[in-house]
């Protein structure tokens, strides 16, 4: 008899950590990196319930073949950090972290403020954005 072990596809996750401004995504490149001909199946971000990130876009055909890549893109909302699982429903998964930050924006008033010498002013700055 001939016995006939099946070996499952590994990828691989570049990079692994990324900082990124909230609402403009973290993009992540996944390979398939099996020798054996094995294909990835089903390959995408687990987000855990409860998480502030969600998948932006996920570039991953149902097969992903062996020495191909595909991307995934994670964002969010908010500040926030945590780390994300990425695999298929074959594969081994590669924990991915994430840190977002908000872009702040802040209004300055007045906008130009001329002094003489050894003259003061006052300069007010406003937070305008949702982020303290």
């Amino acid at each position: 008899p001939i016995n006939l072990t099946a070996v499952a596809p590994t990828i691989s996750v570049s990079p692994t950590f990324r900082a990124f401004i909230a609402e403009e995504g973290a993009l992540f490149t996944v390979t398939n990196t099996s020798m054996n001909g094995a294909l990835a199946q089903n390959v995408t971000a687990n987000i855990p319930p409860g998480s502030n990130f969600f998948i932006r876009q996920n570039t991953c055909p149902p097969l992903l073949a062996p020495m191909e890549s595909c991307t995934i893109t994670l964002d969010t909302t908010v500040t926030t950090s945590g780390t994300i699982p990425i695999q298929g429903s074959n594969t081994n998964a590669v924990d991915v972290t994430l840190e977002a930050s908000a872009l702040v924006s802040l209004q300055v008033n007045p906008m130009h403020l001329f002094l003489g010498v050894n003259g003061t002013g006052t300069v007010t700055v406003t937070n305008t954005s949702t982020t303290p």
